[in-house]
């Protein structure tokens, strides 16, 4: 929408397959997270990274730019990220100490080694941070939603 770029959305039934298109050229760019799959055919030179949607650049590729960078400014789709979410209720010593166990994991070599790989970058925010990417994201999508007339069926 900012830029006005025209786009066609070309349904494929997963990942793999839209992969494919992309690779034959039955379609000229794709939005995809930066798995080992993807990897693989970035090395080979069969596929090109363009740009990272992420606020920073991914570890993996770090020559290759964010989308603010190259030609969007403020541009930032994260789409990639999890989060733990518990009941409303639990109590707050519960909270804390899942989040103390999460940041504890994601400084285990083998543990961080493989969120990258599948194309991911390990933050362990706190509650407080989660809470508060939440509120961006609804804000965020909810803003194309309405700009782009979206309709729930």
């Amino acid at each position: 929408m900012r830029t006005g770029a025209k786009l066609l959305h070309v349904p494929y039934k997963g990942g793999a397959p839209a992969l494919n298109g992309l690779i034959s050229g039955e379609v000229q760019a794709m939005f995809i997270p930066p798995t080992a799959m993807v990897a693989q055919h970035l090395r080979t030179g069969r596929i090109r990274a363009v740009a990272f949607t992420g606020i920073t650049r991914w570890t993996n590729l770090p020559d290759v730019p964010t989308v603010a960078e190259a030609a969007v400014p403020k541009f930032q789709v994260s789409g990639t990220w999890h989060g733990w979410l518990a009941p409303a209720n639990t109590p707050h010593d519960i909270i804390l100490k899942l989040q103390t166990e999460t940041q504890k994991a994601l400084q285990i070599p083998s543990v961080r080694d493989s969120l990258i790989a599948g194309g991911y970058e390990p933050v362990g925010s706190s509650a407080a941070a989660m809470a508060r990417t939440l509120r961006v994201e609804y804000a965020d999508f909810a803003e194309i939603v309405r700009a782009a007339k979206i309709k729930p069926e």
